[in-house]
């Protein structure tokens, strides 16, 4: 999350990674794809308040 999160300007980013950290309990992840360097991937992250 953090490598996402480090793309957004200051002091977003620690606000964001603190929204984060506060329901990182129920926050699910999923992949689909290949974890190699240059594959195509889906990456998605779900926790309260974020459906996306």
């Amino acid at each position: 999350m953090r490598v996402y999160v480090a793309n957004l300007r200051e002091p977003h980013a620690n606000i964001t990674m603190d929204e984060i950290g506060q329901h990182i309990d129920d926050t699910y992840f999923s992949w689909v794809g290949s974890a190699e360097e240059d594959a195509i991937f889906l990456l998605q992250n779900t926790q309260p308040g974020n459906l996306g």
